[in-house]
């Protein structure tokens, strides 16, 4: 028997995210609704907002669509540079 998946709903989620927020341990709301330790640890990290050094709030989902971003950008730069040196190489 292999690891099975058990998928939880969003209403679930936001339940045992808002509990934790409000000050309940992790032990406690792992017990009470039968969610492993690191389920809800995964959730606390995947959906809870973080403060930037502006005190913005952003999501660990909308930082990583960000900083793929950013990886994108940065690779379009790198070849504008190289297109640059190349150009003014043959003027």
């Amino acid at each position: 028997m292999g690891n099975t998946r058990i998928l939880y709903s969003e209403n679930l989620k936001r339940k045992i995210l808002t509990l934790y927020h409000l000050g309940h341990p992790v032990n406690e709301l792992s017990e009470k609704y039968y969610i492993s330790k690191s389920t809800i640890y995964n959730w606390i990290r995947n959906y809870s907002p973080y403060k930037n050094l502006y005190n913005n709030e952003i999501f660990m989902e909308e930082y990583q669509k960000l900083m793929e971003e950013i990886k994108q950008l940065k690779t379009e730069n790198t070849i504008l540079q190289k297109t640059i040196s190349i150009i003014s190489i043959t003027l």
